[in-house]
């Protein structure tokens, strides 16, 4: 945030506008309650929190929202906030997605599965993101917050498409998320794109 604070004020007066590559992170936990948060929903509120020279003294959302707070108050020209949902795909021929998933229905065998398929999922294409952002600098008029993201899917379908791309069938083995749990194994953090909670995430 404090590098984002300083380039708000030394580019204000000087750059017409300001884009910024935000999160989703910065909505307050209550508005994942349920599906549906649009970019009028509650931010994280950071009363008496202020900006910080070490980047990884705060954790993720507090940074991200100081960085978009900095940005409104020291940059007087337009300001475009693109918060997105888990940047996902290939840039500069460099993967960045994480190959989890492909990687073992490819690899076949028994694979451990998280619940029942029923979860909703949704990230940020990084090449439709670009698109959006560079057709956003051509339009002058444009300014404000914007979520982008993909449309949501389950996480059957997520599976049902590597299936299809892959050519194989996946020996998906089901299990219970307290099963899971009993074993360490957590949502997104040891199976990507699983993150029941909270429902609206």
């Amino acid at each position: 945030p404090k590098c984002v604070e300083d380039t708000a004020r030394l580019l204000s007066g000087r750059a017409g506008a300001y884009f910024y590559t935000s999160s989703i992170s910065v909505y307050h936990r209550n508005a994942f309650a349920t599906a549906g948060a649009t970019e009028d929903a509650q931010l994280s509120d950071l009363t008496g929190t202020t900006s910080t020279r070490e980047p990884e003294s705060e954790t993720y959302y507090i940074r991200k929202t100081l960085a978009e707070m900095a940005i409104k108050k020291h940059f007087d020209g337009r300001v475009a906030i693109f918060r997105a949902h888990g940047l996902r795909g290939e840039a500069i021929n460099e993967p960045v997605d994480e190959p989890y998933w492909p990687v073992r229905l490819w690899r076949g065998g028994p694979i451990l599965a998280p619940e029942d398929g029923s979860t909703w999922g949704q990230f940020t294409d990084i090449r439709s993101y670009v698109q959006f952002v560079a057709g956003a600098a051509s339009n002058t008029a444009l300014a404000g917050a914007f979520n982008v993201m993909s449309r949501p899917f389950r996480l059957k379908d997520y599976f049902a498409a590597i299936s299809h791309v892959t050519g194989k069938t996946p020996d998906l083995r089901w299990c219970a998320r307290e099963k899971l749990s009993l074993q360490g194994i957590e949502p997104y953090r040891d199976l990507p794109m699983w993150r029941p909670d909270p429902p609206g995430f």
